[in-house]
Parts: structure tokens; C-alpha cells; sequence
């Protein structure tokens, strides 16, 4: 991931507009239901920015979406289901205490899809 991009998503993490960036790694998560073996499938990444002179931690999932399954939007498999969920915001507030993650959007790449 861009660095550029890195510091809009941790300033939104953070709710600190004016967090710089210092240093930070990125890891390969595996496991869940479904899982695909590929280790690009969820990575986390975390770090330290700092706002002024405080340092301030961070960390950020991100989840990759590759066409397999169907292209059909009526398929179980459809696999731009859960960026497409996402992005209309029909999570932001379930009913019941059932509580969605965060996500702070969803980039569209050639190979896919990746949301944050």
C-alpha cells in the first residue's frame, strides 16, 4: 500500500487529521471461515504516527476481494458481495447490537478489490 494512502486511512483510524506517518509493517492474517490460502487475503497493518509531538498507535485490516466464485449477483458466491455491503453503508447500523467492522472504504484494483 501507497503511503499517501496509508496516512489517510490511519488519520481516519485515529480521528487525527494531522497524523504523520513514522514508521510501520504490515501482517499476514490467516484463518475464518472461508479463508483463502493465499497470503494476501487479510494483512494488518500498524504503526506510530505522530500528531505534533505525541505519538499515536495505530493498526488497520485490510481485506482483499478476487473474482472467483460467480459474477452473478444472485449467487451465494458472488464476490463483490461484501465490498458492494460495505460501500452502501447497510452496516453502519444493524439492528439488535449487532455491530459490523469499521471499514473506511474500498479500493478497486484490476485484480480485485480491497477493503479497509
Amino acid at each position: 500500500m501507497e503511503r499517501q494512502r496509508l496516512t489517510e486511512l490511519a488519520r481516519l483510524a485515529t480521528d487525527r487529521p494531522a497524523l504523520e506517518l513514522d514508521d510501520w509493517q504490515h501482517d499476514d492474517l490467516y484463518g475464518g471461515v472461508g479463508a483463502i490460502n493465499d497470503a494476501r487475503h487479510l494483512q494488518r497493518y500498524r504503526g506510530i504516527g505522530r500528531d505534533g509531538a505525541e505519538a499515536i498507535p495505530w493498526s488497520l485490516v485490510l481485506k482483499w476481494f478476487r473474482p472467483v466464485g460467480s459474477d452473478d449477483p444472485t449467487w451465494l458466491s458472488y464476490w463483490r458481495r461484501e465490498p458492494l455491503a460495505f460501500e452502501s453503508g447497510l452496516l453502519d447500523d444493524l439492528p439488535g447490537g449487532v455491530v459490523a467492522p469499521r471499514c473506511f472504504g474500498v479500493d478497486r484494483y484490476d485484480d480485485g478489490a480491497a477493503g479497509i
